[in-house]
């Protein structure tokens, strides 16, 4: 029996704008406008004192992996040094965050892991681990939310990196100012084409070896590569939405499967490592056992879900979405 999926808001009509690129603009404005949209929603909800911690640290998570995706898209463009030090800068400070955000979902598996075999289940089962799972998430509260140090260096650096944005020059000619400065990215779908590329040929090989190992690092890496793919297909959406944003719908209800999956494995880790966990070795076992047949299923689906979204090569995927981009812009020829 599957477990059922969280519920899952759609963005506002202008948080998509903001990460889309425009019919007609510039690929350089749109990734420094885009960039900076992200950055700002990422300290706007960590600022607002109405906003859920919780809630307010996923957003900022999800917007710099999106931005990460959006890196990945000019990665050749802007230089590898600069590449990888903004993908680093955003890769640790979303680490720093991260125990509040694992630990609150641990909470939210368990009770859907229970919501789908309430029929069978005695109805405390599982209290103890409960319990235990939230007072995991509570230590990592005051470990990182109630931390004021920690959660104004996260502000501030957040703020830092978009004032490298705000100052980058994304049509310069001729070399960056200093090794770690971006360089200028070409108005041309030439411009992404790599990135394109290399990200959906990682991800099709990242599910070839989940399936060919079946262990919990490979699934989840694999999730990794459908959610950048997932973010770039987004920003490129309105060059065709009939066919790359229904594309990019199916990528994120394969990362939102292939991520019940990590969530499952993270619940049996958490059981395995600790008896203090369950109540005793009769709910472990049973615990672990409505894990693996529920990641299973999920494995199941996710298979037929990438089998349809990586059938192509990636030449003719990138060669695809090439051509619409020229469409969409009355660029003829190749």
């Amino acid at each position: 029996m599957t477990i059922p999926a969280l519920p899952t808001i759609a963005a506002p009509a202008h948080e998509r704008s903001d990460r889309r690129f425009h019919v007609d603009e510039r690929i350089p404005g749109a990734i420094q406008r885009i960039a900076s949209s992200q950055f700002d929603r990422m300290t706007h909800r960590l600022n607002d004192p109405d906003v859920d911690p919780d809630e307010a640290i996923h957003t900022a998570r999800k917007a710099m992996k999106r931005l990460r995706g959006l890196l990945r898209l000019v990665r050749d463009e802007v230089g590898q040094s600069a590449y990888r030090n903004e993908n680093a800068v955003l890769r640790d400070t979303s680490r720093r965050l991260a125990p509040v955000r694992n630990s609150f979902v641990m909470v939210k598996t368990l009770d859907r892991l229970r919501e789908a075999h309430r029929g069978v289940l005695r109805r405390k089962a599982f209290a103890v681990t409960r319990q235990h799972l939230m007072a995991r998430h509570e230590a990592s509260r005051q470990a990182v939310i109630e931390n004021d140090q920690l959660m104004t260096a996260v502000v501030v650096t957040l703020k830092t990196a978009r004032a490298r944005y705000t100052a980058w020059e994304p049509e310069r000619t001729g070399n960056p100012p200093s090794k770690l400065a971006a360089r200028g990215v070409r108005d041309d779908f030439a411009a992404m084409a790599p990135g394109l590329t290399r990200v959906y040929r990682r991800g099709q090989r990242a599910m070839l070896q989940a399936y060919h190992d079946g262990s919990a690092e490979s699934f989840h890496e694999w999730r990794k590569r459908v959610k950048y793919l997932r973010y770039q297909l987004e920003s490129l959406e309105l060059i065709l939405p009939e066919l790359v944003g229904a594309h990019a719908r199916n990528l994120a209800e394969l990362g939102e499967v292939l991520g019940d999956n990590n969530d499952l494995a993270e619940l049996g880790r958490i059981v395995l490592d600790d008896d203090a966990a369950t109540a005793d070795q009769r709910e472990r076992t049973l615990l672990l056992a409505l894990v693996h047949s529920a990641s299973l299923e999920l494995q199941y689906e996710a298979r037929a879900l990438g089998s349809a979204l990586y059938t192509e090569t990636p030449d003719q995927f990138v060669g695809r979405l090439g051509s619409y981009w020229n469409a969409s812009r009355g660029i003829s020829g190749p």
